[in-house]
């Protein structure tokens, strides 16, 4: 999906935030996805408030250390919200909004 990331990217259509294991200094210090989304976390917030979707690919861990932030940052925001409570906003979210390509 490179090249349509970066077509969709050129119109505008999307914005494409990578994370480079090998080379972080290319991603502003994210080694992996979910530092990235951390890092960008306050645009992640006002993009999802905006109804933004959300495309991650990669392995299932990758898959569930995205969870994991998403859900860290879900109890943040919200006024006492449970881990049970931001886990079962997060399924709701599944090939809606969050959408994901993960794989063994």
């Amino acid at each position: 999906y490179a090249e349509d990331f970066a077509n969709w990217e050129k119109l505008g259509a999307v914005d494409v935030r990578r994370a480079y294991s090998r080379s972080p200094s290319n991603s502003k210090d994210c080694k992996y996805v979910q530092h990235r989304l951390s890092h960008d976390r306050e645009d992640i917030t006002k993009l999802w408030k905006a109804g933004a979707k959300i495309y991650v690919c990669g392995s299932k861990d990758v898959g569930k250390a995205v969870e994991e932030v998403f859900l860290g940052m879900v109890q943040e925001a919200g006024n006492n919200v449970t881990p049970e409570k931001a886990k079962e906003w997060f399924d709701k979210q599944r090939n809606e909004r969050y959408l994901t390509d993960v794989f063994d």
